[in-house]
This record gives structure tokens, sequence and C-alpha cells, in this order.
């Protein structure tokens, strides 16, 4: 037990300690001044996509850290009290307040939105399960186990204190994290898009690139990070300013990956998210696909799977007056799968808005992204600009007209570079979606 402990903290404690991290600064900092770097350029652009991929991961190892330093602080030194901590750490706090949030999230966005309601019950169910565990750990006679006591409520309190402060003013709804700082970290997002040598062609005309857009990106596959590298790529900040990008509201709640998303100004992908940007004028990006379809997402499939039904994102887009402009992206499903259990995925996909469980892989069944053979490339089409409204409502011909007119961009264009981008044989299948619920397959 202890072996397997002390393995457990080598791995997790150099993800946590900020080593990956640190190589790819060195790296940065030495091409800057010309200087040789110790680290190689496929190192730092490895570690990089890495470090993007499983920013959760990071996060959660470096609650390690302080637990290491309180068994320090004991007679006996054991990784299995170590890891013993940690798993009741974030078993009991980190975790529940994720899950509880992610659901209070996913009723809230289909009733009309959250409110301090939904903040009271979450934080409330969450605080009680961390102060019953705290209190099986509270023996005052026995110094050890107090030890640790004080250690996990320090730990606990922090924790909370963390999610209080970064929620202050509802950031995933309005953005007031955005540091363009990090949006302007081209060094760091250039090693990502050497990694994957990734490209974008931009498909016929630009119409005025600086009006307020509804971007649609295709398809989800397993996890869309190829869709947040396309607006921080130098091609794209050529001809558009930065899109509010929406992600879904339960990575909101992760520790520094919630951090890392709303520096890049992006917010919860809702109804209420989508329209206050635009209102505000601000171009946005969002999957309309959305989780669904990591259901179909495999890498080695002949097909690739995209959802055609839903029409609330050109909805809010002609409601607003901006244009739509459909985007499509090569190689996004040879990234990373998914572990495949299909009925219980699509339960939790309904009550949680996200298929569980979920264990992206990639490389040697590690979170760690493929290099597609042939590169990413995505494909921004041109823009379909929609009617003006007439009596302040949408009407539903217009609105059909130019749901028809984007999804066959998508299709246009999936069909036109397909070998340019290497995947002649690959054929676009949409899932539609009938009255009774149930997905239909039409190619």
């Amino acid at each position: 037990m202890e072996i397997l402990s002390f393995l457990f903290f080598a791995l997790a404690g150099v993800v946590g300690s900020f080593i990956p991290i640190a190589l790819v600064l060195i790296y940065i900092a030495a091409k800057k001044s010309g200087l040789p770097s110790p680290v190689s350029k496929g190192t730092a652009e490895f570690l990089t996509v890495f470090i993007l991929w499983n920013t959760y991961l990071v996060g959660y190892a470096t609650f390690l850290w302080p637990l290491f330093m309180a068994e320090c602080l004991k007679p006996t030194f054991s990784f299995a009290s170590i890891a013993s901590q940690y798993f009741v750490f974030v078993t009991f706090g980190p975790s529940p307040f994720i899950i509880f949030s992610g659901v209070a999230k996913a009723l809230s966005i289909r009733s009309g939105g959250w409110n301090i309601g939904h903040t009271l019950v979450v934080s409330g169910l969450s605080v009680a399960i961390t102060l019953r565990t705290l209190a099986l750990y509270y023996v005052p006679n026995d110094e050890e186990i107090m030890r640790d006591f004080y250690c996990l409520a320090i730990m606990y309190t922090t924790y909370y204190v963390y999610q209080a402060t970064t929620s202050i003013g509802n950031p995933e709804v309005n953005g007031q994290r955005k540091w363009d700082f990090v949006l302007n970290a081209n060094s760091l997002w250039g090693l990502a898009h050497g990694y994957l040598n990734f490209r974008i062609i931009h498909d016929g005309e630009c119409r005025d690139p600086k009006a307020t857009k509804l971007f649609g990106y295709h398809p989800h596959s397993i996890i869309p990070y190829c869709c947040g590298l396309t607006f921080l790529h130098k091609d794209w900040q050529k001809i558009y300013p930065f899109p509010v990008f929406m992600v879904d509201a339960l990575i909101h709640q992760i520790p520094l990956m919630k951090d890392g998303i709303q520096w890049l100004n992006c917010r919860e992908v809702s109804k209420q998210s989508v329209r206050k940007a635009l209102k505000d004028r601000m171009s946005a990006l969002l999957v309309p696909g959305g989780q669904a379809e990591i259901l179909y997402s495999r890498s080695t499939s002949t097909e690739v799977h995209v959802l055609r039904h839903r029409k609330g994102f050109i909805r809010l887009a002609m409601e607003n007056n901006a244009d739509v402009v459909p985007m499509f992206c090569f190689g996004e499903w040879e990234l990373l799968d998914n572990i495949e259990l299909p009925i219980i995925q699509s339960a939790t996909k309904k009550l949680l808005g996200f298929p569980m469980p979920f264990y992206p892989f990639g490389r040697l069944f590690l979170p760690i992204p493929r290099r597609p053979p042939h590169g990413v490339t995505v494909i921004i089409g041109e823009t379909i600009k929609t009617p003006k409204l007439e009596g302040g409502s949408v009407k539903e011909k217009d609105l059909n007209h130019i749901h028809g007119l984007y999804f066959d961009a998508v299709q246009r264009m999936f069909d036109k570079y397909k070998i340019e981008a290497g995947y002649p044989h690959k054929r676009l299948v949409w899932i539609d979606e009938d009255s009774s619920g149930k997905h239909e397959k039409n190619s």
C-alpha cells in the first residue's frame, strides 16, 4: 500500500508541482531572448497540449502539497496517509460541490436561469457534507488525528473561499474576469498549434468581419479544444476580433480550469449568456451539437456525426441581429475517445447535461490528445446574413430558411475540403431528433 501511495504521489506530484508549466515557460523565454533552450520545441509543444487538455488534473494535483507538508510535521511519515487524506478531501469537498453545481446549472438553464436560491442550495449541501467529514476527524485527545483535522479544515476553507471569490459578479455570464494578457499569449498558443499542425482556411467572402456574428463550430467530438484554439490562431486574428467562447457550465466550477477559461472570456453556454454577448455587440462562438455528440464520436469510424435539428442558436442570432457563420474542423475526432457505456451515459446526459462516466483518452490510453496524421484543419465558412426582425419576433419561415442555409453550408464545406484535409473516405452523417426524442441518422 505504501509503495502504491508513493507512486501515486510521485506521478500526481510532478503534475501538481507545475514542472510542466515551468519547462514550457523556459522554452518561451529562451526563444524570445534568442538563447538556446534546454527544452526542445517538441517537448514544449507536447507539454503545452498536456497542460491545456488536463488543466483540471493540474488543479487537483496541487491539493497534494499541503497534505505533504502537514505529513512532514508528524513523528512518522506515510505516503499512504497522504493518499488517504487526499481521497477524503477531494471526495467530500470539491467533488460534491462540482456535481451539485453541475446538476443545478443544468436544471436552472432549462427553467429560466440561475438565482440566489440555487447558490444557497448548492453551497448548503456541499458544506454540510464537508462539516460531517471534518466531524469524524475531530478527536481532541489524539494529537496526530487533530493535525489531519486542522489541515483538512484549512484546505476546505481555502477551497470554498476560492470558489466564492472567483464567482463574484457571475463571470460565467458577463465575462468580467477576461484577461487580455492571456488572450494575447501567442507564444503559448503557438506551441499547441504546432503540436496539432493546426491551420485555418477561410472559405468564401468574409463580410464585415467586425460586425456581430454567431459562429457555429462542428463537430463537438469528445472535447472541442480545437474550437478554442481556433480564435487564438494568428490567421483568425488577422480578420476577426476575439469572440466570446461559450462552454459548458460545469467547467466554470472546476478549480484552475475555471480560471483559464474565464481569463479567455469564455462564458457558460446558455441563452442568457449568448443573448448578453450579442446584445453587447460582441461576436459569440459556440458548438451547436453540444455534448450529445460525444455519444457518437469515434476516432476510428468512417463517419463524422453532427446534430442538425437544433435551431435555438440560429434564433438567438436572428433575435439579436447577428449574422451566422458555419465552421467545420477536420481532425477534431481523432484527438480523443471516451469509454463507452452508452446506456448510463445517455441517462446522465439527460440528468446532468453531461454524459458520465467520462474519461477522455488519447495516446497510450492517457488523457493526452493524439497528433492527427493530417493535422487539424478548420474551415471558416462564408457569413450568412440574417433578415432584420419585423414585429419584434422571429418568423418560423425565416428561421427554417437560415437553418437550412447554415447546414447546407456545413455539408458543402465538408465535401469541398475533406480530400485536401486528408479525409477522403470520411462521410458526414446528420443526427436528427424526431418528436419522440429518438435520434435518426441521415447522410
